[in-house]
């Protein structure tokens, strides 16, 4: 039998490792293939995804920007350590085909030192190379060895790579701009791992739109705090004006509340839905970008289901209060990035969020 015979397949042998939702819409690639499909501009937007949502909002920096295009001064993003904008560091994004090798970025090193010599912009703290597919181990050598290497390596190449691109009338390197660079601190410039980054991009609120695979898991929610935040107020008032028209006596705190374990008790339950709902609001802040605001479209669909309801006129104020959120419960939620993280304590909170907001009452 020959060698082509040998390997010869006449039916397809279905591939293993696929699931329901596989079939469905197709197997998820993992981000790192993804990355790869992107051109530059998207990958530059992945990048500040990942520097805004994750290492801002961990403390790293104060502000985050995106900058690209043939002004960014070598300078894709930027993030800034204070609130002065004196310290920063930059993110240089570089999506080739091919590993970023050290031919690569020298053009790149020759644009900082060229525009901090002339003060168009600030010495960064730390310098960082990004590409999807990392850096030649030639490179990494270079930003990880003896930084006079580096510099060496950067000033060999000027007339080749930096001479005729950092400027449209060109940079020789004179005297003046040879001295300066062999003064500034070439340990500034590093790589991080792409696998690294999209770990932490994960944790951002920009992931799941991004690579797909669904939201984090929620976490459990804890019972409403012992103490009632002044962000409470509005529907707390108006749940005390309840328990004063049932109990024909003034109520105005929780300790009133205390003579009257009834109203005790379903003011306890009033609270833990409303945090429930508000940790629903929290999670969806921390998983979805902000201008898709599907949280705010839950309540309007809570607020849509109950209005009727809302509207009937009612012999006392807590009859209204449980006829509301009785009807709240009961309401299927669809076409929402939550629907499948959405609990039945939620939609009872939304209604007291939508007390809040004036959009209902319990009057």
């Amino acid at each position: 039998m020959s060698l082509l015979e040998s390997s010869e397949i006449e039916i397809p042998l279905q591939a293993k490792g696929f699931t329901n939702s596989d079939i469905l819409i197709g197997k998820r690639l993992h981000p790192a293939k993804v990355i790869k499909t992107y051109d530059s501009s998207d990958f530059e937007l992945f990048i500040h995804e990942w520097a805004y949502g994750y290492l801002k909002d961990k403390g790293t920096y104060k502000s985050v920007y995106r900058i690209g295009g043939s002004g960014d001064k070598g300078r894709d993003v930027i993030a800034y350590v204070d609130e002065e904008k004196k310290i920063a560091d930059y993110f240089q994004c570089k999506h080739y085909s091919k590993a970023l090798a050290a031919a690569d970025v020298y053009v790149e090193i020759g644009k900082l030192c060229y525009n901090t010599y002339r003060k168009n912009i600030v010495f960064p703290r730390k310098y960082y190379f990004l590409a999807p597919k990392d850096v030649t181990s030639n490179l990494l050598d270079l930003l990880h060895g003896d930084k006079d290497v580096l510099r060496k390596k950067v000033l060999e190449n000027w007339s080749a790579c930096c001479e005729k691109s950092i400027a449209v009338r060109g940079v020789s390197l004179d005297e003046e701009l040879s001295a300066y660079i062999a003064q500034i601190d070439f340990g500034i410039f590093d790589t991080k791992p792409i696998l690294e980054v999209i770990d932490e991009h994960s944790k951002t609120r920009w992931h799941a739109i991004r690579f797909g695979g669904g939201l984090r898991v929620r976490p459990d929610v804890s019972d409403a705090p012992t103490n009632v935040d002044v962000t409470e107020n509005p529907y707390v008032e108006q749940l005390f004006d309840a328990y004063s028209e049932r109990e024909n006596a003034p109520i105005s705190s929780v300790k009133d509340l205390g003579s009257y374990p009834k109203d005790s008790e379903h003011f306890k339950r009033q609270r833990n839905a409303y945090y429930s709902a508000e940790a629903l609001r929290i999670h969806a802040r921390d998983t979805l970008p902000p201008e898709l605001d599907e949280f705010g479209k839950f309540t309007k669909d809570v607020l849509d289901g109950v209005t009727n309801t809302a509207q009937k006129v009612y012999p006392n104020k807590l009859e209204k209060i449980d006829s509301v959120t009785d009807r709240a419960m009961l309401l299927p939620i669809e076409g929402n990035m939550l629907s499948n993280q959405i609990r039945t304590l939620d939609k009872h909170g939304a209604c007291h969020h939508l007390v809040n907001e004036g959009k209902i009452d319990w009057k």
